[in-house]
């Protein structure tokens, strides 16, 4: 695809002239103080991914790249057979070159390229982003929300009335003791996680658009994220693996990157995780919406809604599981879905 000025074309990875074109475009787009090491996240996230190399798609000036967006495999559970999707992410254009068009005509070719190996894309994209996806042929398939759960006088956020002692709140706001217990996972899968993943998938109905959170993955996604900020744990009851979480620690502040577990364990594996938590202000968890069971269970533990997101789905018109992929209420989606290394940045 040609434009006055620039040229648009997928970027293979095995060629070393082509990382060379991508690596210091993505230098830039991380200078911004997020404090990621883009060559170490290239490495990871591109390149070493089990579920698949990066596809790229880069906006070319004579011989720099201005523009880019990446495709990263993400293997599924969809209607109960396992496939191959796709976050999207990484897409940046460098500020002289903006307001052209390149976002768009990126995220056309790159929806142009989907085929039955990697058949959709999703994820909840910043606004900007995201009208240049609906321009390129996405859908809108549900929301992203922000749940908090303010577990010190500090962590509401709040000026305090004088008369209203912050001892007293924070035993109010303490979360009660959990007879589950979390260790920490290594950079190794880990046999326990496959357990949980396959009690998860056979819990999973039909219509459930599902991540699958298996020990390989697990073990790529945290033990070796580039990054290093959120690390998965197993929760267990009476030695027993319910369930699998990630968590990432920011301060003062605690956030809930990831759960895997059946449905029925999905409110106590949170409550665990809460109530090792309880040195924090505050716990954030972000789900994808309409989710009727999720968020019921995020009230009665006291997580209060902050914010929410569009979630979009690209894919080919005669994807077979059109339907389910654009049904709101079937995705399962958190943080650790997708490709941030930490939430707060």
């Amino acid at each position: 695809m040609n434009s006055p000025g620039w040229t648009v074309r997928k970027l293979n990875h095995e060629d070393s002239s082509d990382r060379a074109l991508l690596l210091p475009l993505l230098r830039e787009y991380f200078d911004g103080g997020a404090g990621v090491d883009a060559d170490a996240r290239y490495q990871w996230l591109y390149l070493d991914n089990p579920s698949g190399r990066a596809r790229t798609y880069a906006a070319l000036v004579d011989d720099r790249a201005v523009g880019v967006t990446s495709l990263f495999p993400r293997t599924m559970r969809v209607g109960g057979s396992r496939t191959t999707g796709a976050i999207g992410g990484d897409g940046y254009v460098t500020p002289s070159f903006r307001k052209r068009g390149i976002v768009t005509a990126l995220h056309q070719m790159a929806h142009r390229d989907l085929d039955v190996g990697l058949s959709f894309m999703f994820g909840p994209p910043e606004p900007a982003n995201l009208r240049a996806l609906l321009r390129a042929g996405a859908v809108v398939t549900g929301s992203v929300r922000r749940y908090t759960r303010a577990l010190r006088a500090r962590g509401l956020g709040l000026r305090l009335p004088q008369f209203v002692p912050a001892g007293v709140l924070d035993r109010l706001l303490r979360p009660q003791a959990s007879v589950l217990t979390l260790e920490t996972l290594g950079r190794a899968p880990d046999p326990r996680v496959e357990q949980v993943w396959d009690a998860t998938a056979l819990d999973a109905s039909p219509g459930e658009v599902l991540p699958v959170g298996d020990a390989r993955f697990y073990a790529w996604r945290f033990g070796l994220s580039a990054g290093g900020r959120q690390e998965g744990m197993i929760v267990l009851d009476a030695g027993r693996p319910v369930g699998v979480a990630a968590v990432e620690r920011h301060g003062e502040r605690r956030a809930i990157v990831d759960v895997t577990c059946t449905h029925s364990s999905f409110r106590k594996v949170v409550q665990a995780i809460l109530a090792s938590s309880a040195d924090a202000d505050a716990v954030d968890i972000q789900i994808h919406i309409p989710c009727r069971m999720k968020e019921l269970a995020l009230w009665t533990l006291g997580f209060v809604p902050r914010g929410t997101k569009a979630f979009q789905v690209q894919l080919r018109v005669d994807d077979g599981a059109r339907t389910l992929l654009t049904t709101p209420a079937a995705w399962k989606y958190m943080w650790g879905d997708g490709d941030l290394g930490s939430v707060y940045e």
